[in-house]
């Protein structure tokens, strides 16, 4: 995240966002958007672009490369989904758990934590959710 910066045009559309952080997943649902700027404008808008064109300072603004998510979607962190638990499979990171879960009949949501080295938990729904230091969530 750069603050006080913009990157001249290669827009591909504008959106009304009142914080920068809402302009992430505006990016993500946007074919072919690499960035945004963020500014004030109109309250706020978000600015998704396909290319950095020349860097400038412009104050109160916010520009942000964002990375497409894999194909499961979004990781949440510190958050246990509790219950509906139909597997477990060990795992050192993360980010194995997605296709664990994809290869399990039933299973929708993982959630990862380190007990025993690294555990993905399989659950075929997201039950309530809870704060768990050090978790990992997806869905597929």
């Amino acid at each position: 995240m750069e603050v006080d910066v913009d990157y001249f045009g290669f827009d591909l559309t504008s959106t009304a966002q009142s914080i920068a952080a809402l302009c992430v997943a505006d990016c993500r649902a946007t074919d072919g958007c690499k960035l945004f700027v963020w500014t004030r404008f109109n309250g706020g808008t978000c600015w998704l672009k396909h290319t950095a064109g020349a860097k400038s300072h412009l104050p109160g603004s916010i520009a942000m490369i964002v990375k497409k998510v894999s194909t499961c979607g979004v990781q949440e962190l510190d958050v246990d989904y509790q219950g509906n638990d139909i597997d477990s499979t060990e795992r050192a990171y993360p980010d194995l758990c997605c296709d664990d879960c994809k290869n399990a009949d039933g299973c929708t949501t993982y959630v990862w934590t380190d007990f025993n080295g690294g555990t993905c938990w399989l659950k075929s729904a997201k039950g309530a959710p809870a704060q768990y230091d050090g978790s990992v969530s997806g869905s597929i």
